[in-house]
């Protein structure tokens, strides 16, 4: 048998911050916040762009995109910093994305 810990907490907290005090505890917050920064920024995006940008990804402060084609690349670092203005207003968790590189 399990023994298990009868002790109760009194206080009562909202499930929104019981997650996330466990995904802090795990370090999963940081994560998770690029993943909802990468699905904005994807949201932006032109449809005809989505079949040849390879990977998107959030490294320290930058928003990395890996283009396939070297003219989208082009393409895309012209418009960087409309896109990354866009994704601001978009998505308050880009605040702390200072620029956008294009590989």
């Amino acid at each position: 048998m399990h023994k298990f810990d009868s002790t109760r907490r009194s206080e009562v907290l909202p499930l929104q911050e019981v997650i996330s005090q466990m995904m802090n505890a795990y370090g999963l917050s940081e994560k998770y916040e690029a993943v909802q920064i990468v699905n904005a920024f994807r949201k932006l995006l032109p449809h005809t762009w989505k079949n040849y940008i390879e990977n998107i990804s959030v490294y320290k402060n930058c928003l990395v995109i890996k283009v396939a084609f070297p003219s989208l690349r082009a393409e895309i670092a012209m418009q960087r910093d409309d896109l990354l203005k866009q994704l601001k207003k978009i998505d308050s968790r880009a605040a702390r994305i200072e620029e956008i590189v294009v590989r």
